[in-house]
């Protein structure tokens, strides 16, 4: 469990509201497990005697909606869709306190001056089965059911392959990144169980977006590629199926990978967000 208290003045010093949370800044993926669900539960449960706020950020600029739970309410009041552009990472939820009108409608302030914050949690949300976020409120500290941090500064996302020949009769999808020079990056690309796949063959591919450095991996999932890379920029990840399409094929033999599929990157530096581009269907 992680837990955290708040911090006065740590929000101001950084030039935002206190429950603005942080930005997306990574996103870790389990190597062989997968989110049961299209999408992931919030759930707070406020021990506290007030009413309290909450409001979550994530990867890929995520942000709920401010949710209002009651004293001694246990009450869902997000869900956080899993799409091309990975949840899973580093969150922050900030709590403060409620209040009612003179109507008791639930109000939750939102200006500076008067938000009363009573807590923040910072947290990895890692991508395993049937994965919620339990948060927990209690004498002004939140509990949460994930460790504070991510391990290593991975980047993640999940789509499907082989649906879209619109472009040259076999489909391709592709992402970007920012890397720098000397970075050891690590690209794998797994078939994802989630939504099932067929065959296993695949082709991985990592170009520089100006220069001509390119290192290519061709084989089964999952398929790992491990390079350093040799200058600051822009590097783009293609990714495509190898071979004969698995129908196609007797028993036994392997064939091309198509369905659902996770890719992920790890670097030893503070690389960005992996970004789907235009090819990536949703």
């Amino acid at each position: 469990m992680g837990s955290s208290k708040a911090q006065p003045g740590a929000f101001a010093a950084l030039g935002f509201s206190p429950f603005a949370g942080a930005a997306c800044l990574a996103a870790l993926l389990a190597p062989s497990t997968a989110a049961l669900a299209d999408s992931i539960p919030f759930k707070l449960d406020n021990q506290e005697s007030v009413p309290v706020c909450v409001k979550c950020d994530g990867p890929f600029f995520r942000s709920s909606k401010v949710g209002f739970i009651a004293s001694r309410e246990q009450k869902e009041f997000y869900e956080a869709e899993i799409n091309s552009f990975s949840p899973f990472g580093q969150w922050s939820c900030s709590v403060w306190v409620g209040t009612y009108t003179g109507m008791l409608e639930p109000r939750c302030p939102t200006e500076r001056a008067a938000v009363n914050e009573i807590a923040t949690a910072n947290f990895c949300l890692a991508n395993i089965p049937s994965v919620e976020v339990d948060l927990v409120l209690e004498d002004g500290t939140i509990d949460v059911n994930f460790s504070q941090t991510c391990d290593s500064l991975d980047s993640a996302a999940t789509s499907t392959l082989g649906d879209d020949l619109s472009m040259s009769g076999r489909d391709k999808d592709s992402y970007l990144f920012e890397g720098a020079a000397g970075d050891e990056v690590t690209v794998e690309l797994r078939g994802d169980g989630t939504v099932g796949h067929q065959g296993d063959r695949a082709v991985l591919l990592l170009t520089q977006e100006k220069g001509g450095f390119r290192a290519l991996e061709r084989g089964r999932v999952p398929l790992s590629l491990h390079t350093v890379l040799p200058a600051d920029g822009s590097y783009r990840i293609s990714l495509r199926p190898a071979g004969r399409r698995q129908d196609d094929l007797g028993s036994g033999e392997s064939g091309a990978l198509r369905g659902g599929y996770e890719i992920s990157v790890r670097s030893t530096g503070a690389h960005g967000d992996l970004i789907p581009a235009s090819d990536v269907e949703e």
